[in-house]
């Protein structure tokens, strides 16, 4: 049920009065007051505007807010962005009042893009020394020379609001500004504006990309998440009204509208007004840092959409996790009465990170990182590594789409089938090395197989091959036959599969036989191996009608590897 206090739906419903640049002029129009609005949503419209577009606009913003926009979209990291700085060039540029373009001019940031894209120099009328082109201009005084590269295409704009800085400051104070220019260190210059455009940042909700990955930093291993959540108290910092105006974007805020219901049941348990308030302001944050980290604002919606649903996941894993371990009663407030988003994301994120890192890590050990090196352990394997290795990681279901790993339940189903991909991969890079050797001294060949070539065969075919083989009993004392005879895989097919309903059958007394297998074939200390082998008997042999296939139909069947003929 919608209440009042469903921050989630509070801020869908607001964001939509900030959705555009036309949104935004039509207010303007109203008379309304442009320097209390949040600064995302205006972020996200202009960045969707012409130049002239946010110039017409620039003078109804506060100066914080504008100085916030430059914030946002002027550095790549912890480096200045140069080709965002000339969208901003051409918009102040074109500002009609005098006051913000000169604002603009003396700014500390237009300051370091003027020591980044030029040459400064001294310059004596008397003695007076030019570059040998023409990509230069002198400043009003004659005592400074510009010198930009010849694909540089704004700088009459430059020039512009250097001129801009003279009519504001006079001659003597531009130029001992603008003198710096020739001493300053760009780095250091780079650096404490960094500094300062962090801290800026941080009172507004937002994150810069160091800060992201500091607050948002997994934990390094299941102790640390579990004594994490035993010992969290509620961290409850006072929010001014700068913080409290903050909004996200439509588009920032619709990954968190889907699939939120137990969460804003959660929310709206929180009594506390300052609790609220410091949420409020949490879920801004939460949001702005995982957008900071792929740099998203700058990429546009598709990008905004889909770094939302993958942080929307992290967190509701975390969030159904801490209700899995903990309970909290009304007194408490519920959930959030203890945890914010931020918490919940990194323990969402921990414990799929710390699951995933075990699959890197042995696909590593055994060569197997690249999707063309681990075609040998087959479909099964592969699909699980292939959806737990996706944005975001998913679970792989037999009978169904694959689910996105968002919730406890789908992580302890998951956890198995990361442990069968870990531990039957020594397995499996011993039996790959062992059949790479028989290639290449040709013990098996194309013409030795009537189902498979050889370039085919892979984990799967060997296993249920060597279990058709072990269950029929065809192997001889101390040889391990490399497949079966047409009649030996019928005969198998019979044993496996119930011919009626074309479904792998007699499930106790199969997983009896897979079991005493997995014994003699020296598997039974992976775990989940039963299961591993009763799901690749489905997925290669049901489905057939195999009494209606002719002899030549079984070469189109995979599975067990069966033998040519013309071999035996």
């Amino acid at each position: 049920m919608v209440i009042s206090k469903d921050i989630l739906i509070l801020m869908k419903l607001e964001a939509k009065a900030y959705n555009t640049l036309p949104d935004i002029l039509n207010l303007i129009q109203e008379g309304q007051d442009l320097t209390n609005l949040p600064v995302q949503p205006l972020y996200t419209a202009l960045k969707a505007a012409t130049p002239s577009q946010v110039a017409s606009c620039l003078d109804k913003f506060s100066l914080r807010q504008r100085q916030i926009f430059l914030d946002l979209d002027l550095w790549q990291k912890d480096d200045l962005d140069l080709e965002s700085f000339e969208f901003w060039i051409t918009c102040y540029s074109l500002v009609e009042q005098d006051e913000i373009r000169e604002g603009f001019a003396k700014s500390s940031e237009f300051h370091l893009f003027l020591k980044a894209k030029f040459n400064v120099w001294t310059f004596d009328q008397e003695e007076p020394e030019y570059p040998e082109h023409n990509n230069y201009f002198l400043s009003d005084d004659y005592l400074l020379l510009f010198e930009y590269d010849d694909s540089f295409e704004y700088a009459s704009e430059v020039q512009a609001l250097i001129r801009s800085l003279y009519s504001e400051w006079g001659q003597e104070n531009a130029y001992t500004f603008l003198f710096k220019l020739t001493v300053d260190s760009f780095l250091i210059m780079q650096e404490t504006e960094y500094q300062q455009k962090s801290d800026r940042l941080l009172d507004s909700g937002f994150l810069d990309y160091y800060q992201a990955l500091e607050l948002f930093s997994t934990f390094p291993n299941i102790s640390w998440i579990e004594h994490f959540v035993r010992s969290r108290v509620p961290n409850t910092s006072t929010i001014d009204l700068f913080g409290k105006q903050q909004l996200l974007s439509s588009n920032a805020i619709a990954p968190y509208t889907d699939q939120m219901d137990r969460v804003r049941e959660e929310l709206v348990r929180v009594k506390d007004s300052k609790r609220s308030d410091y949420l409020y302001f949490n879920f801004i944050r939460f949001v702005n840092g995982s957008l900071s980290l792929e740099n998203a604002l700058k990429q546009g919606p598709l990008t905004i959409s889909t770094i939302g649903k993958e942080a929307r996941g992290w967190m509701q894993l975390g969030f159904s996790y801490v209700l899995e371990q903990r309970v909290f009663t009304d007194e408490d407030e519920g959930i959030f009465g203890s945890f914010d988003f931020i918490d919940l994301y990194r323990i969402g994120k921990s414990l799929v990170q710390l699951e995933l890192k075990k699959i890197k890590r042995v696909l590593t050990e055994h060569h197997h990182q690249k999707i063309e090196a681990r075609s040998f352990l087959g479909r099964y394997l592969n699909e699980i590594i292939d959806d737990s290795l996706e944005r975001p990681p998913s679970l792989s279901r037999r009978e169904s789409e694959s689910q996105t790993i968002n919730k406890v339940e789908y992580y302890r189903d998951w956890q198995p089938l990361v442990e069968l991909v870990v531990e039957i991969q020594p397995f499996v890079a011993a039996l790959e090395l062992e059949f790479k050797s028989l290639v290449e001294d040709q013990r098996v060949m194309d013409e030795f197989y009537f189902n498979y070539k050889v370039e085919q065969i892979d984990f799967e075919a060997v296993m249920i091959s060597s279990f058709a083989n072990f269950l029929l009993e065809t192997n001889k004392a101390g040889q391990q036959k490399m497949g079966l005879t047409l009649d030996e895989f019928k005969q198998f097919v019979a044993l496996v599969v119930d011919s009626k309903i074309g479904k792998v059958s007699n499930l106790e007394s199969l997983t009896n036989s897979i079991d005493s297998f997995i014994i003699n074939f020296g598997m039974n200390k992976v775990k989940n191996i039963t299961q591993y082998m009763l799901d690749i008997l489905r997925d290669q042999l049901e489905g057939y009608d195999y009494g209606a296939l002719g002899d030549k139909d079984f070469q189109y069947i995979g599975g067990a590897i069966i033998l040519s003929p013309n071999s035996r």
